[in-house]
């Protein structure tokens, strides 16, 4: 482990809860895995380590990296914190006035896990025995991204902490950009009265030494609340100054169309905003080829099979339903939205034909998915421009035969498959949905003081998205309106 003889020591002690604060690219994951490959190899047969992540997509890097490892492999439970919330209360679903099987509902109701957190947690802790035998069966629980811990999920840690498992938890201060959420009190709060060490190494800057320095350097002024001075960045730090107007986006500034235009040569490369709006809208620039990225997230997914099993063979409502997710996954001109929403195919529009026979035929998930194939194929005569391949994608292979009772497990495979797929090589991002990667280039095109003010949250936001880059890194600063957060 990359911490001091004492650190480690405290670490692998009886000691029944301790935090592990771990900058980005300080090789947390390989930490985790080593710390369960020396916890596993004194466990009894029927014990595991049990690994607790917050998004699918960490939960399956963590299986990846230990998953050349069989033996240890066969000894961590690897799962997500609120799949753990629903695996403690499955027994007992009844009782709580939850589905039985207990399984998540579509739609989600709004605050549902959140209910679903505050239960698991209400239940260990008003029977002891339930969480001393999920300890005996998981004495060892590694917790990981604690900072974005809900006070529920710490409350669960701590239950088996007390009943003798002991608890890990890796986090970063800096990375808690989730504290939006009032369930969320961030890592400082939850670490409060409990021994913390930390983690020193920069794995992600093995090759670029320097940008490893410079990202350190900067998280020392952000946690200071001192600003980043840009004039002593390195070279694999580039700092583009512009003139943009304020009431200018910077999807549509003239400067951060060059920046990109400099990566046309097919080069990987992230662009990270902070809305979405602005990262679909620079995603639609062709001549970049983008793509926007999907991270986890399959709502557009779940939201068109739901309406269109709601239509109930009603070929107007089916048509309608497709053009909005012909929208949400992409940009589609007006003349053919239309067509397709008054099931017209009589305007002349190449591929239109088949589209609009498929939703008359069939105002159904198979007419769905059928309209789905054959607008992908025709997706240039249309002029539809996607920008959210997989969602496209996920739909376009769903089987034609398919009956409702087969919706919920279609779309937890389309999650799993979603989630274990790469980043795009070349994408447009939100910062939230980039945390927890790297990419060899980022660029951050909205250093302005509107974008980053100077606040907690924004410091967060902005360390988060520095240190996604591994190799090199592009800023763009309005001089006009810089962030309180740096000097030029």
């Amino acid at each position: 482990m990359s911490l001091t003889d004492d650190d480690l020591a405290l670490v692998l002690s009886a000691t029944p809860m301790v935090g592990i604060e771990a900058a980005a690219g300080a090789g947390k994951t390989h930490e985790a895995c080593e710390l369960a490959l020396r916890w596993s190899a004194g466990l009894l047969p029927h014990q595991s380590v049990l690994f607790l992540s917050h998004t699918n997509a960490a939960r399956d890097v963590f299986r990846r990296r230990i998953g050349t490892n069989q033996g240890l492999r066969a000894q961590v439970g690897i799962t997500t914190l609120d799949s753990f919330c629903l695996d403690i209360l499955n027994p007992y679903a009844r009782l709580w006035e939850l589905p039985v099987p207990l399984h998540t509902p579509r739609p989600l109701p709004e605050g549902w896990f959140a209910d679903v957190r505050a239960k698991a947690a209400r239940l260990l802790r008003a029977r002891a025995p339930i969480a001393k035998a999920i300890a005996a069966r998981y004495p060892f629980v590694i917790a990981d991204e604690h900072q974005d811990a809900s006070r529920d999920h710490h409350a669960i840690l701590c239950q088996l902490a007390e009943a003798g498992a002991r608890v890990r938890m890796f986090g970063d201060a800096l990375q808690a950009i989730l504290t939006f959420d009032a369930t969320i009190p961030g890592w400082e709060t939850l670490m409060h009265g409990i021994p913390v060490v930390t983690m020193s190494g920069s794995w992600r800057w093995a090759d670029t030494p320097e940008l490893g320095a410079w990202v350190a350097a900067a998280r020392q002024c952000l946690l200071e609340h001192r600003p980043i001075a840009l004039d002593a960045a390195p070279a694999c730090v580039r700092v583009v100054r512009t003139e943009r107007d304020r009431g200018v986006t910077w999807p549509r500034c003239t400067t951060v169309r060059n920046v990109l235009e400099g990566y046309t040569d097919g080069r990987s490369v992230v662009v990270l905003g902070r809305r979405n709006d602005d990262v679909k809208e620079i995603a639609r620039v062709a001549e970049l080829e983008l793509v926007v990225n999907e991270g986890s997230d399959l709502g557009t997914v779940e939201e068109v099979i739901e309406e269109v099993l709601a239509c109930q063979g009603d070929a107007a409502s089916a048509a309608r339903v497709f053009v909005d997710f012909m929208i949400d996954v992409g940009v589609l001109p007006d003349a053919t939205a239309d067509a397709i929403r008054t099931l017209n195919f009589t305007t002349g529009v190449p591929g239109l034909t088949e589209v609009v026979e498929q939703l008359r035929a069939s105002p159904n998930l198979r007419g769905l998915v059928a309209a789905t194939r054959a607008a992908k194929r025709s997706a240039e005569q249309l002029g539809w421009e996607v920008i959210h391949p997989i969602a496209l994608q996920t739909i376009a292979t769903l089987p034609l035969h398919v009956g409702a009772d087969d919706v919920q497990t279609l779309a937890y495979q389309a999650q799993r498959a979603m989630s274990e797929l790469p980043m795009p090589p070349r994408c447009a991002s939100t910062i939230h949905k980039a945390k927890g990667r790297e990419f060899a280039s980022v660029v951050l095109p909205s250093l302005d003081a509107t974008t980053f003010r100077d606040s907690l949250w924004d410091r967060q936001l902005l360390y988060v998205a520095l240190s996604r880059a591994r190799n090199e890194l592009t800023l763009v600063v309005p001089v006009g309106s810089p962030s309180p957060l740096i000097t030029l």
